[in-house]
């Protein structure tokens, strides 16, 4: 019911500036006015807001008040001296763009913004799991390296060198694992630190989904 009043508001306005569009039609309608009387009058409310002047009716048509109305309904409304009134769409105010009213727009608008942004921030979190995945499989890979040169060490047999027999521990090849395995060790303690900073920030994003 309140769209067929506004479409009916709407064609009454359109209606009266068509008539008062040009000098010699305005002189028609006042001269048509003279010494009729006003059936009536009515409030005027758009969008809840009622106008300060009412709507009158004369031989059962209603004359609404332009400016307020236009202005009201989203126009700029100017006024000729030489008596026509124009009414201009104000795309800052009126109800309608493209098809879609300002509050739809804006609300489409900010659920496409928020949209966007969860999926970022799912992203993010998709991401940070990657990363904490593949640590964790170069930490697994760094502590077989350690198992599997701690093995030899305690059953590789003597190394045969020039002259004698070497206990493998007693070698240079030893030492070598052993250096091998404290870098392995480190990487490893490099990983861990780096994980619990990502797993820190994965936490805080998954603690606003």
């Amino acid at each position: 019911m309140k769209r067929f009043y506004m479409g009916l508001l709407i064609g009454l306005i359109v209606g009266a500036v068509a008539v008062i569009s040009s000098t010699a039609a305005a002189q028609t309608v006042i001269n048509n006015m003279i010494g009729k009387t006003i059936d009536g009058q009515y409030p005027v409310s758009i969008s809840g807001e009622t106008l300060t002047n009412p709507a009158i009716v004369v031989d059962g048509t209603s004359y609404l008040p332009v400016r307020q109305f236009g202005q009201k309904a989203g126009y700029i409304v100017t006024f000729d001296p030489e008596g026509e009134i124009t009414l201009e769409p104000d795309l800052s105010k009126i109800a309608i763009i493209h098809g879609k009213s300002t509050e739809s727009k804006k609300w489409e608008d900010d659920m496409n913004a928020k949209n966007k942004l969860e999926a970022d921030k799912m992203n993010v979190i998709i991401n940070l799991g990657n990363d904490i995945k593949k640590k964790n499989n170069e930490i697994k890979l760094a502590e077989e390296r350690i198992k599997t040169t701690k093995d030899r060490a305690d059953t590789h047999p003597p190394l045969v060198t020039t002259g004698a027999d070497v206990p493998y521990k007693e070698s240079s090849q030893y030492q070598k694992d052993l250096e091998s395995i404290a870098k392995d060790e480190a990487e490893i303690n490099r990983l861990k630190a780096e994980i619990a900073v990502l797993e820190a920030e994965k936490a805080a994003l998954e603690a606003q989904q």
